[in-house]
């Protein structure tokens, strides 16, 4: 096990494009770090900057205290597992698994130990003597890991390993993954697109976009409390919904926020926001904000105490959840997740109230600041 260290890492290619800018974190012994964020925003290249497989052009990155910028994958002691499986289809699981030790010369009595330890975690034993082509796609996948494991490295690296899978498997998959690593307590550094994926596996998530670090933190944290309009509408299904409005205040000196759409737009539904919020909004008076609601936080509630009544466009049963797509009064596309709604139809009107603990305040553009951040 090892603690890993980025500082500054950067990465720009040869035409002057900048890949990833100026990442820091530390890594703790045995923790599970998941880097997660859309196509192309630098989190397979953070890894394979790790891995030695991509050149570091700024900064340094420390495994175990020793700076490896400079030495060859195989001198760093880390193991990697990639999307494509890539096992020989002309041998065994045991040969498959067995390959890496044989290469560095192991004894034979340690291959085997180390091989039919890897199979029995993985649950492969009765598998040992198969060739990958006879084995399903969560099996071949788990032989790629086993293949990792026998190495028993300072560090596992995994580059969406589970994108190959169909939805159900990608469950199982990722809880045995996450298992297996709570059992061996090996630092892991895990690249995913799937923000569900991040949420459920991580001690803590890294969300990147555009080659940054937009927020790193345990999942909750990052749920609860996105720095940015951009991380609180990657995290979370359905995502976040926003509204674009003007914050104003009331006779009574508090704060309320406004549906708007700019110049020469009637206003749309008002809601009063928290009073705690006053202080970091009061320098944004009548000047355009984003609104987020967490799709749980619209609240289907009787009409006579309804802040909000929605027009409903799109009934998506999930069985003991429905997710209902609705708009304002104003044309604002809204999600809420409601427990089980049979029989509700296109068309009807529903009535919400707001639960304050899932809005936040945004400045507009992709990467908005949450203004009402908590400290």
């Amino acid at each position: 096990m090892a603690r890993v260290e980025l500082k500054n890492v950067q990465k720009t290619y040869a035409d002057g494009s900048k890949a990833v800018h100026d990442f820091n974190l530390e890594i703790a012994d045995g923790e599970f770090i998941v880097l997660v964020g859309p196509s192309g925003c630098g989190k397979s290249t953070t890894l394979r900057m790790v891995a030695g497989l991509e050149e570091v052009t700024g900064g340094s990155i420390a495994i175990d205290g020793r700076e490896v910028n400079n030495l060859h994958p195989k001198d760093r002691d880390i193991a990697m597992v990639f999307q494509n499986y890539a096992l020989y289809p002309h041998m065994s699981v045991y040969e498959n698994i067995a390959f890496s030790l044989r290469l560095r010369g192991a004894d034979r009595g340690e291959i085997d130990r180390r091989v039919r330890h890897a199979a029995e975690l993985l649950d492969l034993t009765k598998v040992l003597d198969k060739k990958p082509k006879g084995l399903s796609g969560g099996q071949r996948q788990r032989v790629a890991v086993g293949r990792a494991i026998v190495r028993e490295p300072k560090a596992f690296l995994f580059d969406e390993p589970l994108s190959n899978l169909d939805a159900r498997l990608r469950v199982t998959t990722r809880a045995e993954i996450k298992s297996l690593q709570m059992r061996l307590k090996t630092t892991t550094i895990y690249v995913t697109h799937d923000q569900e994926e991040a949420m459920t596996m991580g001690d803590r998530i890294v969300v990147m976009h555009r080659g940054i670090v937009q927020q790193a933190g345990t999942p909750m944290e990052i749920y609860a409390n996105p720095a940015n309009r951009f991380v609180a509408g990657f995290l979370g299904t359905p995502p976040m919904n926003f509204v674009p409005g003007l914050v104003t205040t009331d006779a009574a000196g508090g704060v309320t926020f406004t549906e708007h759409n700019g110049p020469g737009s009637a206003g749309g539904f008002t809601i009063p926001l928290p009073a705690a919020w006053k202080d970091k909004l009061v320098n944004h008076i009548n000047t355009p904000l984003v609104l987020g609601i967490r799709p749980q936080g619209l609240v289907e509630c009787e009409r006579s105490s309804a802040e909000l009544v929605l027009k409903t466009t799109l009934v998506e049963p999930l069985g003991h959840e429905t997710d209902i797509t609705a708009k304002s009064p104003m044309g604002s596309s809204l999600v809420a997740r409601l427990t089980s709604r049979p029989g509700m139809k296109a068309g009807e009107e529903l009535p919400v109230r707001i639960e304050p603990s899932a809005c936040h305040v945004f400045e507009p553009g992709e990467v908005g600041v949450n203004l009402t951040r908590r400290a």
